[in-house]
């Protein structure tokens, strides 16, 4: 840290002065005492330069001069001071004022990144001591040796001297910096600890993820097996209720043979009647037993031929259905697969097998026993 430039305005007995001390090496302060002249250089404003310093810096001169006893006699306002210092290659200005018609009795603090001025006068000098690096004791012990105002070394206590001496070496300095790279330190850790737990977390989650997949994968190869099996199900029964559809289509062919049947036993009962009235009582009751087989067989025909029309149509259906994988679905425009199109072909299987069934169950004489009766 270097002193650049001393300003002073107003100051005790100096009106107004301008000093450059950087780099001036072995300096002589000499005065004129204007107003006695038998004072030669006495009273002159020499100490008051270098107090003008210290109390720029501190708030009080070398001596405890402070408030407003530091204003000039001839000028009571407008007192003020600013020492231009430059620190790690960067420049600062330090100005104190005393009754100064703008600033008042404000200490501010301004650097290459604008203004530095804490809140509070005391926040700014606590500032302005770590920039200098000393307080008022530690400057006066080892930079400002002010005339009667020489520091007793030899009379200090082990402790004053102690911490006089680690100021001056910057020992302060390292124990702040040491109290900020623990903060940072422990800072880092907690930081390291959140980024440890999202990163357990997350494989953990990937873990899991890789888990359901085979999960997923077993289930799919499962489904595919069973849907081979299912699949295979349904054409075993496709071909048995082929083998039950011929066994009705006989049994329709041979109706006809039992009408005749029929026809055949009701004329042996007409040559057995005995007479007349036996003969027109069973005739009649011949004729509408007839009659009602015939109603009963046409029924049970119709039934048998519209089940039988819709199986064939079950059954088309079904053969149709592996002829639209890879056609687009009309509701959601996604293309057909074959295990989206598999229940539909067992559905439609099984349809047909019901209608069927239901043709083979239909009663083809329902009132047989009339005749004989």
């Amino acid at each position: 840290m270097k002193f650049l430039k001393l300003q002073v305005e107003n100051f005790m007995a100096i009106a107004s002065a301008e000093v450059e001390l950087d780099q001036r090496g072995l300096v002589l302060i000499q005065g004129v005492n204007s107003d006695d002249s038998s004072a030669s250089s006495n009273g002159s404003g020499k100490s008051t330069l270098m107090n003008s310093l210290m109390w720029c810096l501190y708030g009080e001169t070398a001596h405890g001069v402070k408030g407003d006893d530091v204003l000039s006699t001839d000028h009571e306002k407008n007192c003020r001071v600013a020492v231009t210092i430059e620190d790690e290659g960067k420049r600062y200005a330090i100005i104190r004022h005393r009754k100064h018609k703008e600033f008042k009795n404000r200490l501010i603090v301004r650097g290459e990144d604008g203004d530095m001025t804490k809140g509070k006068d005391a926040l700014t000098q606590e500032f302005v001591e770590r920039l200098i690096g000393a307080s008022k004791e530690v400057f006066m012990a080892s930079i400002y040796a002010s005339q009667e105002a020489m520091p007793d070394l030899p009379g200090m206590s082990d402790k004053n001297l102690k911490t006089i001496v680690e100021e001056a070496a910057g020992v302060d300095r390292l124990t702040r910096a040491y109290a900020i790279a623990r903060e940072r330190a422990n800072a880092a850790a907690a930081r390291m600890d959140v980024v440890k737990t999202k990163l357990e977390s997350t494989i953990s989650t990937i873990e899991a993820t890789q888990s359901e997949i085979e999960s997923a994968k077993a289930s799919s190869e499962s489904w595919e097996q069973e849907r081979s099996k299912r699949y295979d199900d349904a054409l075993a029964g496709l071909a048995s209720a082929e083998v039950e559809l011929t066994e009705v289509e006989l049994e329709i062919r041979t109706l006809p043979e039992q009408i005749r049947d029929t026809e055949k036993a009701i004329e042996s009962e007409r040559k057995k009647l005995a007479s007349k009235e036996e003969h027109d009582a069973k005739l009649l009751k011949v004729r509408g037993a007839i009659t009602d087989i015939r109603a009963s067989i046409k029924a049970t025909e119709n039934s048998q031929a519209d089940a039988m029309s819709r199986a064939r149509n079950f059954k088309t259906k079904a053969e149709e259905v592996g002829t639209k994988v890879g056609s687009p679905c009309p509701t959601c425009g996604k293309a057909y697969c074959e295990e989206d199109l598999s229940t539909v072909k067992e559905n439609f299987i099984e349809q047909a097998r019901q209608e069927i069934g239901q043709a083979v169950l239909a009663p083809l004489f329902p009132d047989r026993g009339c005749i004989l009766s």
